[in-house]
């Protein structure tokens, strides 16, 4: 296949020639200054730069293919040469009809963000912050093109042996991405320009990056805290109120009293702490576990609002109930009402307990 690959003096773009020569390709790289290139001999030459548009138009004439490795000279510094140099080249492949085009830009950018370690977003993305916006404009020139496109956002590059298992992952899919080296970033955009994979498509492309020990540990503390939450319903639902219910009426409003006083209040923000910490696992989790996780967490959602709508202005009146003058009727009706209600948030929980626990459980895909 004829491939011209622009950028192909930075340290990626080399790599991306060694790779395309490697696997027989007749392959061009577009230079500026040609007698300062260093390439190998194999490799055609062609003298030209992102900013004239007329010396792309010579370039990717005859072309099949074009692999986009362009770099800056500084990310720390603002720069539009990305978005002017990626719409040249963009107008001039669709001017000589060559349709193909692989384009590296970064993770972070539009929703690959998601795909980043924290350390990654708080760090590196903060230092390249000058850089991001060049970035996102280039991509949105290559995605409101006509080409066949592909957008391939990695972390950062390393050197060493190629020969690492990539992790492809498509834009706004879960899951995250370690640093790449460079020689097998090079062979999955030559395997990308070649093969015409994930044509239109953004993916995020790096190792596979080890699960932090944080999103471990969210499943199982949204489990326990499932189970806390659980085991103090079922216990108030079956042991508690149907013990109370035998007391006479003076004694059962106080009792009731002293009941709400110790879990009236303690209830709810165990519920909203449960509630977090299921969604909290989702983040971390993917497919059916991931839904599962936040099918949970709007179980305990819906637990809580009738926790608050329907059972809290119940409780205010049992606190201000007059167990010496108070109807025992109205008293009986009070508490049926609020039992039901009960017994609809001891559904919720179960449901919620028994999505979290699967979601924990399963095997992550």
């Amino acid at each position: 296949m004829r491939i011209l690959i622009v950028g192909a003096t930075g340290a990626l773009g080399r790599d991306v020639v060694e790779a395309a020569l490697q696997n027989g390709h007749d392959t061009g790289a577009l230079v500026r200054d040609p007698a300062r290139a260093e390439l190998p001999e194999a490799v055609e030459l062609v003298a030209g730069d992102v900013l004239d548009p007329s010396s792309l138009r010579t370039a990717v004439e005859g072309r099949e293919a074009v692999i986009c490795a362009l770099g800056t000279q500084s990310p720390r510094r603002v720069s539009t040469l990305l978005q002017e140099g990626t719409r040249n080249l963009v107008f001039a492949m669709d001017h000589a009809g060559v349709r193909r085009l692989v384009c590296v830009t970064l993770l972070g950018t539009d929703t690959s963000r998601a795909n980043a370690s924290f350390i990654y977003r708080q760090v590196i993305l903060r230092a390249l912050a000058p850089m991001l916006p060049d970035k996102q404009a280039q991509e949105d020139v290559v995605r409101s093109s006509r080409l066949d496109w592909t957008l391939v956002r990695p972390p950062r590059f390393t050197g060493g042996k190629p020969g690492g298992e990539l992790r492809v992952i498509a834009e706004g899919q879960p899951g995250r991405v370690g640093h790449v080296v460079r020689a097998d970033l090079a062979g999955f955009l030559l395997d990308c320009a070649t093969e015409h994979r994930h044509l239109r498509e953004a993916v995020a492309v790096g190792s596979s990056a080890p699960e932090p020990e944080p999103m471990k540990l969210r499943p199982r503390v949204a489990v326990l805290l499932s189970g806390l939450l659980t085991g103090s319903e079922l216990t108030s639902w079956g042991i508690v109120h149907p013990t109370l219910w035998r007391l006479e009426h003076p004694e059962q409003v106080r009792a009731e009293k002293l009941v709400y006083r110790r879990f009236g209040t303690v209830d709810p923000f165990l519920q909203t702490a449960t509630i977090a910490a299921c969604f909290a696992a989702a983040q971390g989790l993917r497919g059916p576990d991931r839904t599962l996780a936040l099918a949970a967490g709007a179980s305990y959602s819906i637990m809580l609002a009738i926790t608050l709508i329907g059972n809290m202005p119940i409780n205010v009146r049992v606190f201000r109930w007059d167990e010496t003058q108070g109807d025992p009727e109205q008293w009986r009706s009070l508490r049926r009402r609020w039992d039901r209600l009960h017994t609809a948030r001891i559904a919720l929980d179960t449901a919620g307990f028994a999505l979290i626990t699967a979601a924990a459980v399963q095997p992550r895909g």
